[in-house]
C-alpha cells in the first residue's frame, strides 16, 4: 500500500514543481521585459526633459538678449541687426539659431483705454454682425467701468448672475487679454482672432518674441512683455511672460544672418 502511495505521489509532486518552475521563469521573463521597457521609457523621458530644458534656457537667453537691444530701439535697421520693427531676426547663440524680435505694444489696441467706437470696429472687422458687435462692445465697457449700471446692450452683475455665473462684472481694468473670455458674448474662436490685436499694457511696453526649432522639428515659441520705464539689475521690468503664445511675428527676409554681438 505504501509502495503504491509513493508511486502515485512522487509524479504528482514533480508535476507541481515543474509548473512552479515554469511560472517562475515566465514571471522573471515578464519582469525583465517590464524593467527593460521602464528603463527605455525613463531614458526617453529623460531625453525629452533634457531637450525641453535646453530649449527653455536658449529661449530665455534670446528674450533677455532682445531686451538689451531695446536700448538701441530708435536706431535704424542698417545699423541695428535687431530693430524693434515687428519682425523676427536671426540670432546665433551656443551653436543654435534662434529668431528674435520685438514690437511696441502701442501697435495694439489698448483694451483698457479703447473707445467704444474702436471696440465696435474691432468686433465688426472680426466677423460679428452689427447686433453682436454692439452687445459685445457694451459688455466689454460694462466689465471695465466702475459703476454697476448696464448699458443698453451690456451686462453687469445682475446679467451675469442670471447666466448662472458665481460673480458679476469686474468693474475694473482688464488684467490680461485672456480675461476678455469672461465677458458675456465672447467665444474662444473670436478671442483667438482678437488676442494678437489687443494689449492691456502701456505705451511704454514692448513685446519680445523668440522662436527656436528643435532638432526633432518641434517649434518652440515664447513672448515677454517689458516696461522700459522701470529698470532692474537684469534689464527691464517684466510685465508678462507667455510660454505658449498663439501668435508670433513674421520672419524678416535677409540675405545674411546676423551673428551674436554684430
Amino acid at each position: 500500500m505504501n509502495h503504491i502511495f509513493s508511486r502515485t505521489t512522487v509524479p504528482s509532486q514533480a508535476g507541481i514543481a515543474l509548473v512552479l518552475v515554469l511560472w517562475a521563469v515566465t514571471l522573471l521573463a515578464l519582469m525583465a521585459t517590464t524593467l527593460g521597457r521602464t528603463q527605455h521609457g525613463e531614458a526617453v523621458m529623460a531625453g525629452n526633459l533634457s531637450e525641453e530644458s535646453k530649449a527653455e534656457a536658449l529661449m530665455a537667453a534670446g528674450l533677455h538678449f532682445m531686451m538689451l537691444q531695446l536700448e538701441r530701439r530708435n536706431l535704424p535697421a542698417p545699423g541695428n541687426p535687431w530693430p524693434v520693427d515687428g519682425k523676427l531676426h536671426p540670432w546665433h547663440f551656443a551653436g543654435h539659431r534662434l529668431w528674435i524680435g520685438a514690437q511696441a505694444e502701442s501697435t495694439r489696441l489698448d483694451l483698457n483705454h479703447a473707445e467704444g467706437e474702436e471696440l465696435l470696429e474691432l468686433f465688426r472687422s472680426n466677423g460679428l454682425d452689427e447686433l453682436e458687435a454692439r452687445a459685445l462692445r457694451d459688455a466689454t465697457l460694462d466689465w471695465r467701468d466702475a459703476d454697476g449700471v448696464a448699458r443698453s446692450n451690456g451686462a453687469e452683475d445682475a446679467e451675469y448672475l442670471a447666466m448662472g455665473r458665481p460673480v458679476g462684472a469686474a468693474d475694473a481694468f482688464f488684467q490680461s487679454v485672456d480675461q476678455l473670455m469672461l465677458v458675456r458674448g465672447m467665444t474662444h474662436e473670436l478671442l483667438e482672432r482678437l488676442a494678437p490685436k489687443l494689449s492691456v499694457h502701456s505705451r511704454w511696453a514692448f513685446r519680445l518674441h523668440v522662436e527656436l526649432e528643435a532638432p526633432n522639428g518641434t517649434l518652440h515659441r515664447q513672448t515677454m512683455v517689458v516696461d522700459v520705464r522701470h529698470r532692474t539689475p537684469h534689464g527691464y521690468r517684466i510685465l508678462a511672460l507667455d510660454p505658449h503664445p498663439g501668435a508670433t511675428l513674421p520672419r524678416a527676409r535677409r540675405q545674411e544672418e546676423s551673428e551674436t554681438g554684430s
